[in-house]
């Protein structure tokens, strides 16, 4: 999300994880994601964005999985 703050990027992340949960796969099938939230600081790289964003996935997915972090 380009030029998003972190904050609108929570919440965007918090709305997809919300449609993955309601979706319909099959009978008796749930969808659970966990979801590691970054958005880019000046100067920053791409790679440590990107090392950010899994730090928080890994965060999401130790406190219990099925959540986002950011």
């Amino acid at each position: 999300m380009n030029g998003s703050d972190s904050e609108a990027a929570i919440q965007q992340a918090a709305k997809i994880h919300t449609a993955l949960a309601q979706a319909h796969l099959a009978e008796g099938i749930k969808m659970t994601a966990s979801i590691g939230v970054a958005t880019i600081k000046p100067g920053e790289t791409v790679y440590e964005l990107l090392n950010r964003a899994d730090a928080n996935f890994y965060i999401a997915k130790e406190s219990g999985g099925n959540g986002t972090h950011g």
